[in-house]
């Protein structure tokens, strides 16, 4: 019969939470506080206590542990839109099918003296070092990973914005496009596209009526013309592994169309780091 001591239960599960957390945020691109991070893995931790309360149902595992992931995503991520949050779960559960996945290999063809396996909580009855061991090879393995699928895109055209407007914050991930030109021909500011589901609350059914001050943009490509909905925006930040900054009193162009096959929220035009003294336009404050 296994010995599971309740201590070394919730130490362990918080340590392995927060490094499924901390390979979340890097396959998903969404930036954190390591403090919100800790406090979701110490929930985690007290949420694998239920390991130990005998004769739970399969569907009742299920569905708690489905309402208290999203619950643990929401305290490490904060709010993010309702497309981001599905992305967010996808990623989430991906990373935690993988390490569950080398956990049960390790379980049925090493069957490995202090470890229990049950209802999808894992416990280890272990010293700190092999544990260690075990936490960073798992991370590796799932780095690496990250790394060969994000290598088809190259990882300095990657950036994550926040764009700000009516008083609230809109996060987004978008790639620069060497073959974004379009312009604001009201004020010949450089325009940010970005998909209008994440704006949808406020916008509303009336974009004309919603929060933010719309109009429409001309805007013509290769193979079609036509309008878009846009809006100044207040700033908007930018960050990205080679450079990160402020752009203040950008357009920003929605979009109902996928980008990149829906992997992105929005397009940043070629020249988005170009400095201007014309402060009718824009001005900028980048930092390297």
């Amino acid at each position: 019969m296994q010995v599971i001591y309740a201590d070394v239960l919730v130490v362990i599960n918080i340590y392995i939470t927060y490094a499924l957390l901390a390979l979340t945020a890097v396959f998903s691109h969404v930036k954190t506080g390591r403090g919100r991070m800790l406090i979701a893995s110490v929930l985690s931790g007290l949420y694998s206590l239920i390991i130990i309360v005998p004769d739970i149902s399969d569907g009742i595992i299920g569905t708690t542990k489905l309402f208290f992931s999203l619950l643990l995503l929401r305290t490490a991520f904060g709010k993010l839109s309702r497309k981001q949050n599905i992305r967010l779960c996808l990623i989430f559960f991906g990373v935690n099918f993988a390490f569950a996945g080398i956990m049960l290999a390790l379980w049925l063809f090493l069957s490995p003296a202090g470890m229990y396996y049950n209802s999808t909580i894992v416990y280890f009855s272990i010293d700190t070092v092999t544990l260690l061991i075990l936490t960073v090879v798992c991370y590796a393995v799932l780095s690496l990973i990250h790394r060969i699928v994000s290598s088809r895109t190259p990882s300095d055209t990657v950036y994550e914005c926040r764009i700000y407007a009516a008083g609230r914050s809109y996060l987004c991930r978008c790639f620069l496009d060497t073959g974004n030109s379009l312009k604001d021909c009201y004020t010949g500011s450089s325009v940010v596209i970005v998909s209008r589901e994440i704006f949808k609350e406020a916008i509303g059914e009336n974009p004309f009526e919603g929060e933010l001050k719309m109009r429409l943009l001309p805007h013509s490509t290769v193979s079609q013309s036509g309008v878009l909905y846009a809006f100044t925006s207040d700033k908007i930040e930018i960050r990205g592994l080679t450079k990160r900054g402020t752009a203040e009193n950008i357009t920003v162009a929605l979009t109902e169309e996928k980008i990149r096959g829906g992997h992105f929220d929005g397009i940043l035009p070629w020249d988005i780091f170009e400095s201007t003294t014309d402060e009718r336009e824009k001005t900028y404050a980048f930092s390297y």
